[in-house]
């Protein structure tokens, strides 16, 4: 017998617990972080994709239309073409939300049958963009295991990408910094000292959406200066929203120079997993990045996180405390023969 799909527009019209059952073991897969995302995300528009099998639940895939995908295309030319695309023809972006806080596949399918689940799923998601005017189908945040079965679909562009990933066994903050390697602990003293001239503290807080106005400034330098496609999407008062509903399992770290906010850093853990997200920073204040960072790596450890999920860039700094590159990829398709087009150029300027 085959599948039979299910799909709701909020994730609270689902069975959250046949939800959550079918995410469990995963870190940012239950059903609050979707809830985190209608309550944050502007214009939010989700579809919840529930498979199941002689009445047996047996998977289950996340998905939303997308103006602000978090890509960064670093021809202005294109970037303005891309954003003013997705600006009115989104893309039906299938990804654990929020996109670019759980950094995570929307995906869960059933062992043995992922291939059959994929095409149902697919076909879905085309009724799904039938809705309302889009652009890509695109399966975001997919693992190498995934990628495999992407590939037994016709039409999709597969685009490489990666996250890096710590995983922690040092007891302590300073045996980590031991076990690193001689240049690494040089640059962790020297960075310390060029911090402390500047007079640069990082200070840990759970409460911190009364510096919304300065957050946002710093999140945007970033999302600019690394020449993103759209704007940073959530709603000015996440910050309150995610104080008040994850307390115990989100910190903000705030980067000072004196009595000025110069960086941010939100850290975001689950099932002893660490991800940060919504890092912001003043350029004029070059060491902030270093000094954010150790601070933590020193916060996981404290707190007994296994692992962490450092995102992309500044690959080299990362790798020197011990982060690994763990290959991900974002598969894209299209109807429209100018779009599989231009999905082929971005694959091209993402692999150069």
């Amino acid at each position: 017998m085959g599948f039979t799909v299910t799909t709701a527009n909020r994730i609270d019209d689902m069975d959250i617990e046949v939800w959550d059952q079918l995410g469990a073991g995963t870190p940012f897969s239950s059903a609050r972080w979707s809830r985190l995302a209608e309550q944050i995300v502007e214009d939010f528009d989700a579809r919840y994709i529930l498979l199941t099998r002689d009445r047996k639940p047996v998977g289950r895939a996340s998905v939303a239309f997308e103006k602000n995908p978090g890509m960064s295309i670093s021809q202005p030319l294109m970037r303005a073409f891309v954003t003013r695309l997705l600006s009115q023809y989104p893309m039906v972006y299938c990804h654990a939300p929020p996109a670019n806080i759980a950094q995570m596949s929307g995906l869960i399918l059933p062992p043995g049958d992922e291939v059959a689940a994929l095409h149902l799923i697919h076909d879905t998601l085309w009724q799904i963009a039938a809705v309302r005017p889009s652009s890509y189908l695109v399966m975001g945040w997919l693992s190498a295991h995934e990628r495999q079965f992407i590939e037994q679909l016709e039409g999709y562009t597969l685009l490489p990408d990666s996250n890096m990933v710590l995983e922690l066994s040092a007891p302590s903050f300073d045996k980590f910094i031991e076990k690193l390697s001689k240049s690494a602990r040089r640059n962790f003293r020297d960075n310390n000292k060029f911090a402390e001239e500047m007079n640069l503290r990082v200070e840990r807080a759970t409460h911190y959406s009364q510096h919304s106005e300065r957050l946002w400034e710093l999140i945007n330098n970033v999302d600019d200066h690394h020449k993103n496609v759209g704007t940073t999407p959530y709603h000015r008062d996440a910050f309150a929203t995610i104080e008040r509903d994850f307390a115990g399992q989100q910190t903000m770290l705030l980067a000072w120079a004196g009595e000025k906010l110069v960086g941010c850093l939100l850290l975001l853990h689950d099932q002893g997993v660490l991800r940060i997200t919504l890092i912001g920073r003043d350029y004029d204040y070059e060491y902030v990045y270093f000094q954010i960072f150790y601070e933590m790596v020193r916060y996981a450890i404290e707190h007994g996180l296994q692992r962490i999920y450092g995102g992309t860039g500044a690959e080299q700094f990362k790798r020197s405390l011990g982060f690994q590159d763990v290959p991900t990829y974002i598969a894209m398709t299209a109807q429209a023969q100018l779009l599989r087009w231009l999905a082929t150029r971005i694959q091209r300027q993402w692999s150069s």
